[in-house]
């Protein structure tokens, strides 16, 4: 009876549309292969480091613009036309990948795949909001997380091996995995009503909410650090001796600490408030980069990235079931784009300005300003998103909706 309890408690309580969605994500994560791969297809083909890494960028810039377009596309046209179209031109432009000749062919399709698969994660975010009650969201965007995450621990094996056989299979095997999550959400997932309330406004809305852009801001805080596992230190480690492997292995811990612990970590934060929930992830990411600048060995780095694991965890789950919160009836998909732009910017910003620090000023400076940074995020969740925490114990725990937003835009 308490297996089955804890088993309620779990995975219970959530409808058969979220189930939709997650196993159509699952899906696509297992194959999600090619953006890792691109550069070694280009270098395959004779071309140097520099046009690969370019054609890196042309992904990332797609993924840029794409999840601001496609917040108000889940909102103005529908959740399951931006999912469609969204994955039915990133199949596409995986299947032409390795068939295409010219260099800015190639940049091309990687800026339509980067564009394409960023364009219909919003509506995701958005219909989980929808289908979700307020109670269960943080436990929703949890398992969400954690289907990614599994998927991104299989899709380098599956790819290794793909990628000593063919780049064509490769690129293939990820362009399927797309059409079949396309296969799942056309014949088994129903639009969600609920978002046809309210006023459509202009995708630049919740760019004029200060609780966004507080949000967005503290936010770029953190996901420049994050990025910094996948820039600088690779860096730091090499020049403590340490090689690939080394670094491989120390990572792992990230991969596996999120798939063991992003559930159980979500039915405590259902407990807490916003404020406190995305404080405490900020004090782990800072704590967990700081202490990376002591570490001289792979269980040591592995202990670091541990902590600041548990950080990303928490902001993964808590932040976007705070913005469902804070949006207005007719304005989530619009709302949850706007805020993921803050990964896209982590992205572009975190390895430019963690390179810069290392190089200049060096890995002290680097991994103690992270720490800075960490603590000043916590500072601002905690004192600044008060009325938030206060607005949010005002709105229903049930499937309805409130007609207006429990706390007004400054």
């Amino acid at each position: 009876m308490n297996l089955h309890r804890l088993w309620q408690r779990t995975v219970g309580g959530f409808p058969a549309g979220f189930w939709v969605l997650w196993s159509g994500i699952l899906v696509n994560r297992i194959g999600a292969m090619a953006f890792p791969f691109l550069s070694f297809f280009l270098i395959s083909r004779g071309v140097s480091q520099n046009v690969a890494a370019s054609a890196v960028s042309c992904w990332g810039i797609g993924g840029l613009s794409a999840a601001f377009l496609g917040g108000w596309s889940a909102d103005r046209i529908g959740r399951k036309f931006t999912l469609l179209t969204g994955l039915g031109a990133s199949a596409l432009a995986l299947f032409a990948i390795p068939w295409c000749q010219p260099l800015f062919l190639i940049y091309a399709c990687a800026f339509l795949t980067g564009f394409a698969l960023d364009f219909q994660r919003p509506a995701v975010s958005a219909s989980v909001a929808d289908l979700v009650p307020v109670s269960d969201r943080v436990r929703a965007y949890a398992f969400n997380y954690w289907a990614v995450n599994i998927g991104a621990s299989i899709a380098p094996l599956i790819g290794g091996l793909l990628a000593t056989i063919s780049f064509h299979f490769l690129f293939s095997f990820d362009g399927t995995t797309s059409l079949l999550y396309f296969a799942i959400i056309l014949f088994w997932f129903r639009e969600p009503r609920r978002h046809m309330q309210g006023v459509r406004r202009s995708p630049f809305a919740a760019f004029r909410d200060r609780r966004l852009v507080l949000l967005f801001g503290l936010a770029c805080l953190l996901t420049a650090q994050f990025f910094q596992a996948y820039s600088t230190l690779p860096l730091v480690m090499s020049q403590k001796g340490l090689n690939a492997g080394d670094f491989s292995r120390a990572l792992v811990t990230n991969g596996v600490t999120v798939v063991l612990l992003s559930i159980p970590i979500s039915r405590f934060l259902q407990r807490w408030s916003p404020a406190t929930g995305l404080s405490i992830a900020a004090i782990c990411v800072g704590t967990g980069f700081f202490l990376t600048q002591f570490a001289h060995t792979t269980t040591e780095y592995a202990a670091a990235i541990f902590i600041w694991t548990l950080g990303e965890i928490a902001m993964a789950s808590t932040t976007p079931a705070l913005i469902s919160r804070i949006a207005p009836p007719g304005q989530q998909g619009v709302y949850q784009g706007s805020y993921s732009m803050s990964w896209s910017f982590g992205i572009l910003l975190g390895p430019t300005v963690g390179g810069f620090v290392l190089q200049t000023v060096g890995e002290r400076a680097l991994w103690s300003g992270c720490g800075i940074l960490g603590l000043l995020a916590a500072v601002g969740f905690w004192f600044l998103l008060r009325k938030i925490e206060v607005a949010g114990e005002r709105i229903s725990t049930s499937e309805t909706e409130p007609r207006e937003p429990a706390l007004e835009p400054e």
